[in-house]
Formats: structure tokens, sequence, C-alpha cells
């Protein structure tokens, strides 16, 4: 066994089947197992089986143009089995490589989808072939310039999947010629379903170059998704973050006038989605109005002597999946849940029905503002108290029942406006959001999530933490990550950084649920008069 960790990396294949994240996280996996034992990662390739004196000759580029050409066409030649050496020196042929590397990509990647015609499920022909089209597409994607856009636009159409055509589409939305690859762009995004299943789709890679582009196109076609209340989500949420920097005034007003000013809740009836549950046993996930998708599941029925029908539920509106809740079918639909106040696992084997149905414990609710004790105790609410934080609003309508409004200093505007950016238009789940503010942060109202926010002093305690874990929302700012002080405590230090002038302002906002499930960005904001606007959002790390 060789003293370092030894791989040959090849990435993903299909994209649809292997997400862009996924592979981030498989990378990141490898690189720390190689950190862990003191290695250093390198890449092995086939043996090469060359002509002596080949790699010799291949390690000085000619000063001709046509030399240059001679010795692009034969490396090309003997791709596979060029050294790493000799790829370094097809690099540095730069037009001359992508004049010779061009045939053999339209011809690996006809080979390619025409091997998927029968191998669909990417196991056999496909799989080889995809492993000799990717080297050569990204060897081509490494010469490539902006000149070249309409050959690699022609390369694209070769491509009937985005598995084929993945670099080609990934440079021209990083590198192209932003006249020419614009419509491109907005008609992939135009498109009734737009593809956001992994981190390099099409759809993702269009609306990247779209939200970074000062085009009078691309500008005009965010302000109308932003305006739409039926758009896509995930368009409107990037057109959210983008416009303020790119869409000049008319941008940051479409900004402003899309923030979020609801300060109330729906009920928790039509949160749980109880009206689109029929009587039957099993999960249902209802869509009202949500990006994300309550889940509500029938569990139990029992059918009592007076003729009610008694049902348990398991719901998250509370933070825990686990969650039990017991609801009477009043004629045709069921009735305002009640929390029990109990999970799965602590209910066991019992009688459900004899244990919480008529339990008055249950239905306790000695401040009659719409919150049972339950409630009250699972979210940190004042039970004897209906508006827990006296703004007005009574604890079962109020999105921030434990921060009444007040006047934000400088700092605390940059925290709500990032919350709100993030979560303005994507991102949130059926769930309360808890939110750990930074020390020195008293609670203070925060928008853009679509459910219950509780915010948290650092170092105060919490009872909706007992749902940490088990898919609660639990949101953290810190510094910005920065990859060079990775595997250093950098959540430690100020938050958010300024710039010199006080004009911009940088952080990390990272979200969890439960398990593997949570992402981590970076956000950088702007002043705009006296408002802040986020203007950048940054994937740093997914799970």
């Amino acid at each position: 066994m060789p003293s370092c960790i030894q791989t040959r990396l090849v990435p993903s294949f299909p994209s649809r089947l292997v997400s862009g994240q996924a592979l981030m996280l498989g990378l990141g996996a490898m690189l720390a197992v190689a950190a862990a034992t003191g290695c250093r990662a390198r890449a092995t390739h086939p043996p090469s089986v060359r002509p002596a004196g080949a790699s010799a000759q291949a390690s000085t580029v000619p000063t001709s143009i046509p030399a240059q050409r001679e010795l692009a066409e034969r490396l090309v030649g003997r791709f596979d089995r060029l050294s790493v050496s000799e790829r370094r020196t097809l690099r540095k042929l730069g037009d001359e490589a992508f004049a010779a590397l061009l045939p053999l990509a339209k011809e690996r990647l006809q080979a390619f989808e025409e091997a998927k015609r029968t191998d669909k499920r990417y196991r056999g022909p496909a799989r080889a072939a995809y492993e000799r089209l990717y080297p050569v597409m990204e060897a081509l994607c490494q010469v490539a310039t902006k000149p070249r856009t309409p050959e690699m636009l022609a390369l694209l159409t070769l491509a009937k999947t985005p598995g084929g055509g993945g670099e080609a589409m990934r440079w021209l939305a990083e590198k192209g010629d932003e006249r020419q690859t614009l419509p491109l762009f907005l008609s992939i995004l135009k498109r009734r379903e737009p593809d956001w299943d992994y981190l390099y789709s099409p759809s993702s890679l269009a609306l990247s170059a779209v939200a970074r582009s000062h085009d009078p196109r691309a500008v005009g076609f965010l302000l109308a998704q932003l305006s739409d209340p039926k758009a896509d989500p995930a368009i409107r949420h990037r057109a959210y973050i983008s416009l303020a920097q790119t869409g000049g005034t008319a941008g940051r007003e479409a900004v402003l006038a899309a923030q979020d000013t609801r300060r109330t809740i729906p009920s928790l009836r039509w949160f749980v989605g109880m009206d689109e549950l029929g009587a039957g046993t099993g999960s249902a996930k209802i869509r009202v109005e949500r990006h994300w998708p309550a889940v509500t599941a029938l569990l139990a029925t029992h059918a009592a002597k007076s003729g009610i029908l008694w049902g348990l539920f398991a719901s998250r509106a509370l933070g825990s999946a686990g969650d039990l809740w017991i609801a009477k079918h009043a004629g045709e639909r069921w009735s305002t849940p009640i929390f029990t106040g109990m999970s799965r696992e602590e209910l066991g084997q019992a009688d459900w029905y004899r244990k919480l149905v008529g339990n008055p414990a249950l239905t306790r609710d000695r401040d009659g503002d719409g919150f049972t004790d339950l409630v009250e105790r699972r979210l940190g609410t004042n039970p004897r108290q209906a508006d827990s934080d006296g703004d007005g609003l009574i604890d079962s309508r109020d999105r921030n029942p434990l921060a009444a409004p007040r006047r934000l200093s400088e700092r605390e505007q940059v925290l709500a406006a990032a919350f709100e950016a993030r979560f303005r238009f994507l991102g949130e789940r059926d769930v309360p959001c808890l939110v750990n503010l930074p020390p020195g942060v008293a609670p203070l109202e925060l928008a853009g999530w679509d459910w219950i926010v509780i915010p948290r002093r650092a170092g105060a305690r919490s009872p909706l933490m007992q749902a940490s874990g088990k898919g609660l929302a639990v949101v953290r700012f810190s510094p910005p990550y920065n990859p060079a002080s990775a595997g250093r405590e950098w959540w430690h230090g100020p938050v958010p950084r300024w710039n010199k002038a006080h004009t911009e302002a940088s952080l990390g906002l990272s979200t969890y649920y439960a398990g593997l499930d949570g992402t981590g960005f970076n956000l950088r904001l702007r002043k705009y008069g006296r408002r802040w606007l986020v203007v950048e959002e940054q994937l740093i790390w997914v799970s």
C-alpha cells in the first residue's frame, strides 16, 4: 500500500444521478482522510505507452503557429496516453490545442449519446463512454477562450442530455461571450419546469449567468420574475439577491418593494394542512402557497361511541417530526390539531385514544391566545400572557412572539437583511426557526420565514432546543467562511465584518435541521442610502 492516497478523479456521472453538492461532499470526505493520514492526494493516470523522447519533445512549446498546430495535433492524436507533463504542454498551446481537441470532443460526445440509447442506466457502455468523454471536454474547456463561444454553443447542441454537455454548459456560463450566450440561458429559464436537481444543472448554470449580468435583457427578465408571485421561487430568490447590484436604481427599488413586511403567521390549522387530509391513514405532503411542503401523517383513527372520529397525527409544526397531535373529524374536515407534548417514542405501545383524548392538560390555554400551554412551553412564550412580547399581536398570530418591533442598530439591520434575503423566497421549511444571535445582540424581529421565529441571545437557553436535531431549523450567524482558516475557530470572530468605509458588510449564515441536513452560506451586503441589501450569496457547504 503506497504511503499516499491515490485516486483518479472523475466528476459525477451522469450529472443527474450524482448531484454537484454530493460531489462536493465526496471530495471533502476524501481530502479529510488525506489530511488525517498526513498524505497528499495525487491523481493517477493509465500507464503511458509513448515513443521514446515524446515527453521531451512536448515539454517545449514551439514559437511558430504551424509548429504549435502540429504539436497540438500530435498530442491530441494520443490523448488517452498523455503524461501529466504532456497534458500541461497541451494546455499551453491554447487556441491551437482547442482546434485539435474540438473534433475529438465531438466524436466522443456523439459516442456517449449513442451509448445512452441502449444503456439508459449508465452501468456499462454509457459509463465507459462518459469516462472517455470527460477528460477531453475538461481539456477543451481549459483552453477555450471567449472568441470560441460559437464553437462551444454548437458543441452543446450535440448533447441530448445534461450529462454530455455539462462541462460545455458550465464553461459558457462562466467564461462565454455574454452577448451570444444570454439568449440560450434566458430560453432555459423560461421553460415551464426549470431543473434545479443538482448544482450544475442547465437551469442552475443559466440562472447563475443571468443573475451576474448587467445586460438589459437579463435585468428585465429578473425584474419581471421578482414582481410575479407565480414565478419560480428559485429565480425570484436570485433576482432578490442580485438586482440591487446589477439592476441600478430600478433593481434596488424592485428589491425594496419585494421585501417581506408581514408580521403575522397563518393559523396552526392552515399551516399543518388539516383541510388537505382525508380520513384514511397515511402521509400527505401539503403545499399551500409554500415552497417546502408540509408533511403531516395521519397515524391512526378511532371511532368513539358518540360517533365522533378521532385521529392521531404526526407533524413537525413545532420542530420535531416525531411530535404527536390529535384532532377530531367534524363532519367534512378535521378540527384544529391539539399538540400532545409527546413523541411516538414516549407514547410507545400505550392506547393513544385512552391516554390522550379528553385529557384536559392538552387543551388548557390559560391566556386564551390560541396556543395551548403545551405549545407555549415548547416555544418558550408566556402561557399566562396572550401577547408575550407586548407588541399588540397575540402569540398565535405573531411571527416573532418573543421580539417586539424596535429601532435597530446598523449591525442589527445587517443581520435582519441577511436573514430575510436568505429565506424570503427559498430555503424556509414548515418548522419553527430558532435563531442564535451573535454576542451583544438582543432579540429582534426577523422577516422572511413563513412560520414562527424565535431569536435567542448568545448564551441563553430556549426550550425549543429540545427539538434540535429532529427537524427544527437552527440558524447561526458567523464571520464569513474563509477556506484559508479552515480547521480554525473562525466562527468566533466579529459578526458582521465591515469594509473600511463601513459601506459593505459580510457574514456567514448556517442552517441546520437534522442529521446530514444543513447548509452554510457567505453573504455580502451593501448600504444604499439608509438601507442594507444583500448583493451576493455564496454556497459554502451543504450536507
